[in-house]
């Protein structure tokens, strides 16, 4: 198992939109002084990945066999191609597009990550050569915090099994022996279940609250969410579109 960052996500649906839409056909179907309309759609006629992007004057959207939002901002092809996929682009989706989120489980396992190796001082430790998958939270890379939090597990267990301070690893020795890990071991077997990923701040709040973490450590005030996938897509692919209708109007000209 993985993590990917919201960064990494967003640059993932762009590259995704990119290989699907690169032999689209964009078609200027209607440009009136009020509104305009393109079609994207596959050049065999498919409907398959096909949207239109309709610009008025207060507004642009984006529909089709690919979904659809709609920006509540009249800026035309040149604010997709720059920002459709942006912070600042989201900002500018309808109410009922920019609410729509999900629990990313990177956010989630990194922050139970820095928050459980924070609490049981683990980097008191460093120098007592703790196993190398159990590092730094600052030095964790994406890429190895399912490592990381497999290991910090592993490090609970031992220390719930612990009955005094002799029973420690020698690296673990040093630490006050309290209940704060059996709390902490049971978020993660919860987690483990929702594969890092639970489907809602509120279920997330639920298994802190039925595990007495709120009590441990502090919820924080950044949430866990990021813009729900079916947004990410449509977005994206609006984005690269706008890009490539940019291009073609230029190379018109």
């Amino acid at each position: 198992m993985s993590f990917i960052t919201p960064y990494q996500r967003e640059k993932e649906y762009k590259k995704r939109a990119e290989e699907r839409l690169k032999d689209h056909q964009f078609t200027l179907l209607v440009d009136t002084e009020e509104v305009q309309i393109y079609r994207c759609r596959d050049k065999s006629g498919s409907v398959v990945y096909g949207f239109d992007i309709i610009l008025a004057p207060n507004c642009i959207t984006v529909s089709g066999d690919i979904g659809r939002v709609l920006y509540g901002v009249g800026r035309g092809l040149g604010f997709l191609a720059n920002y459709g996929c942006s912070n600042y682009g989201f900002e500018k989706l309808d109410r009922a597009y920019y609410e729509r989120k999900e629990v990313s489980d990177y956010l989630v396992a990194d922050y139970f990550y820095r928050a459980i190796y924070e609490q049981l001082g683990l980097e008191e430790l460093e120098d007592n050569n703790p196993p190398k998958d159990l590092k730094t939270p600052s030095d964790v890379k994406p890429s190895e915090l399912y490592a990381a939090l497999r290991e910090l597990k592993r490090t609970l267990q031992t220390y719930n099994n612990a009955n005094s301070w002799e029973e420690l690893p020698e690296w673990l020795q040093g630490i006050s022996l309290d209940d704060s890990p059996y709390y902490f071991k049971e978020l993660l077997n919860e987690l483990a279940q929702c594969s890092y990923k639970p489907s809602s701040e509120e279920e997330l709040f639920r298994l802190m609250s039925e595990n007495d973490i709120s009590e441990k450590i502090d919820w924080p005030e950044d949430d866990f969410t990021v813009h729900h996938s079916s947004v990410m897509w449509v977005t994206a692919c609006a984005e690269y579109a706008a890009g490539r209708i940019l291009e073609q109007q230029k190379e018109a000209v």
